[in-house]
């Protein structure tokens, strides 16, 4: 059945009213949607902000390296792990295309 938004439902051709149990399923559909949706926008707003401390960090190491070649050689290093532990984990966690 086709779900529509005027409190009815559609088999074929034909609309049928929805009953308060039918509309009581949608709602906790609908909710539990929301739900999942904001528990994405919540995470993806963490990982968003993780990666903005890592970034300003960073500039500061960088800073506070200046141009001496073992500290920058330190730091390209310790880049170098959080690159692939970033990569790693993107891989880890975006689902596979369907092809």
């Amino acid at each position: 059945m086709e779900r529509k938004s005027t409190g009815r439902l559609r088999t074929g051709s034909r609309f049928m009213p929805a009953s308060k149990r039918d509309l009581a399923q949608m709602e906790n559909r609908i909710m539990a949607a929301l739900d999942d949706l904001t528990a994405e926008v919540e995470e993806n707003t963490s990982v968003v902000a993780s990666a903005v401390t890592l970034l300003k960090g960073l500039k500061e190491k960088l800073d506070a390296a200046g141009t001496d070649p073992v500290k920058l050689k330190a730091l390209s290093n310790q880049l170098d792990t959080q690159n692939k532990a970033l990569a790693e984990a993107v891989a880890a966690n975006t689902p596979a295309e369907n092809t």
